[in-house]
């Protein structure tokens, strides 16, 4: 029966076993007598020291008298911590690696789930950064010894003024009744709840403490741009160098192109095509190099 400790493997390696001299002079049967001992030994944690045993387990039966245990005994010594049974060395020091690296993994996994639940301090900090209310108090409370400060009443449409300390997590429910009342429409309220839920309501390094007023905000800056994100310069410079090298391929290749090896010659409409690129790949090289001047 396999002991807890143990895997279902042990390492073999198979250039030493071929060039062992000691496994060379032995027998076929006691290469398979030896190898059932170390499975034994393996997954029992031992063998026990008795000859009978022995020889059934090694599935030599009569050979083990003969010889057979001369040659193999060798291989085990006695196990200190259980008397009356012997052990290979080696299979002993391979186990032993085996537990401590089973102990450092569920040292390891226990430290892991300690920070995914905030019980150890960067946990902690994690989450009253992200998600938890940075004070640690439960709802809003206020020192009664303190001056109050102001409060404003809750807004129509489910507004609410945020509490010291307060990371406001509205539902989509909740910013798609506020773009009802705002005039924006629900596929924004809906991006704008994907987005901001994705960053943990979070901007940088800063809480969104007023989640309707950056709806607001949100849905004025697309309808400026029309919904589409303005092109970076980097990005600009890239696209329009890939659409040069494009056209300059097809520049090459144009059938309008004076040393084009074509058997016809080119018609009007294909020069008049073969000028028109001409004249972009020359107006691409000059936006390109006006955008390096201009860096």
């Amino acid at each position: 029966m396999k002991t807890p400790d143990a895997p279902p493997w042990f390492p073999f390696y198979a250039c030493d076993w071929l060039a062992s001299l000691a496994v060379t002079e032995m027998t076929p049967a006691e290469r398979g007598g030896l190898i059932q001992l170390l499975c034994h030994d393996w997954v029992n944690g031992g063998l026990p020291d008795d000859d009978d045993r022995l020889a059934s387990l090694s599935g030599l039966g009569d050979a083990w008298f003969n010889e057979s245990a001369k040659v193999l005994r060798p291989w085990f010594a006695s196990v200190r911590i259980r008397p009356g049974y012997i052990s290979n060395p080696e299979l002993q020091l391979e186990r032993e690696k085996y537990v401590r690296y089973v102990e450092n993994c569920q040292k390891g996994g226990a430290k892991s789930a300690r920070n995914r639940r905030g019980d150890s301090d960067f946990g902690r900090r994690l989450a009253e950064r992200r998600w938890m209310r940075t004070d640690m108090r439960t709802g809003c409370e206020l020192d009664a010894n303190q001056p109050q400060p102001h409060i404003e009443k809750k807004k129509e449409g489910g507004d609410r003024s945020p509490c010291p300390g307060e990371i406001i997590v509205p539902s989509l429910q909740e910013v798609i009744t506020w773009g009802q009342f705002d005039g924006v429409e629900e596929q924004t309220c809906k991006q704008f709840h994907a987005y901001f839920e994705g960053l943990g309501w979070m901007l940088g390094s800063s809480t969104v403490r007023n989640p309707r007023a950056m709806l607001k905000s949100w849905a004025m800056k697309r309808k400026a741009v029309g919904g589409v994100r303005k092109e970076s310069a980097s990005a600009g410079f890239f696209r329009k160098k890939t659409q040069l090298q494009e056209l300059e391929k097809v520049w090459q290749e144009h059938p309008g192109h004076p040393n084009a090896n074509f058997s016809d010659p080119p018609s009007s409409e294909e020069r008049a095509e073969f000028r028109k690129i001409t004249e972009q790949i020359k107006q691409l090289r000059r936006e390109l190099t006006q955008g390096v001047a201009d860096e």
